[in-house]
């Protein structure tokens, strides 16, 4: 986390409302999926947690909260 890993030209989100998703708009635990900002500028910023990854790792249940 906050390590530049990709050149600063990438940025990517998972984003289940872009139009070009295929996906679908509930994970695997059927919370609805919000948009994160997983990399900005080459840099990793958010890691998406799971309710049970994210209590283990005492880190906020990522699709409970829009993250932009």
């Amino acid at each position: 986390m906050g390590a530049q890993i990709f050149g600063p030209n990438i940025n990517v989100w998972d984003d289940a409302a872009h139009p070009l998703q295929s996906g679908t708009p509930f994970d695997g635990e059927g919370i609805p999926r919000q948009r994160v900002h997983l990399v900005e500028n080459g840099v990793v910023k958010r890691l998406v947690y799971a309710r049970a990854t994210a209590e283990k790792m005492k880190q906020p249940n990522t699709r409970t909260r829009l993250v932009s």
